[in-house]
């Protein structure tokens, strides 16, 4: 599937919600260039991670609310305590998630996202210098959507603003996501026992 295609997938609007990269940070045309970070053993990261077809289990104690992927380990921590984002926080995976209520609406601002990790689709690394915002809120017992604006000066011509909806599943995790770094240049396990010396 093409970035494009996966992007209408979780995009209202089409073409026009892709995301709007840069030129020097566009899609290849050749997949081998930029391949996705679970070809490589890596955790998606935000914003992408949000939008992988697995399940996610939300978890909500005092004080923080933590996102648990099917995709694992990336684990995302909404600290809802008050606190603001530290001075010169270390770039991670996840980012670092500061949120608050309105009324039931979730809203978290993130910011320290490694540039290792991948925009919605996959393939196109963040520069490093992305700011996500979203909005979590319930529209009925069952269905959640998620309101997303992504800034990125360096990666993106503009802000991108992307919605998702998530339904509310009693099945539990079906699979947990690993990642076997012994493998082949196809992607598949190498099985073949170690030469001898």
């Amino acid at each position: 599937m093409s970035d494009e295609d996966f992007g209408r997938l979780f995009a209202p609007g089409g073409a026009a919600a892709i995301a709007p990269y840069k030129t020097s940070y566009a899609p290849a045309k050749d997949a081998d260039t930029h391949k996705g970070n679970a070809s490589q053993c890596l955790p998606t990261g935000m914003p992408g991670i949000m939008s992988v077809p697995l399940g996610y289990e939300f978890l909500f104690n005092p004080g923080r609310v933590t996102i648990l992927t099917e995709e694992g380990p990336l684990i995302r921590r909404i600290y809802t305590d008050g606190r603001g984002h530290e001075q010169e926080p270390e770039p991670t995976y996840a980012g670092e998630s500061i949120g608050h209520w309105e009324g039931n609406t979730l809203v978290v601002d993130t910011v320290a996202i490694s540039p290792k990790t991948q925009f919605v689709g996959g393939k196109v690394k963040t520069s490093g210098s992305t700011h996500v915002r979203e909005r979590f809120y319930l529209i009925d017992p069952t269905n959640m959507r998620v309101d997303t604006e992504v800034e990125d000066p360096i990666a993106l011509a503009k802000t991108w603003k992307y919605r998702l909806s998530y339904k509310r599943s009693d099945i539990g995790f079906v699979e947990s996501y690993y990642c076997d770094d012994d493998r082949d240049s196809a992607g598949e396990p190498d099985l073949k026992p170690p030469e001898s010396k």
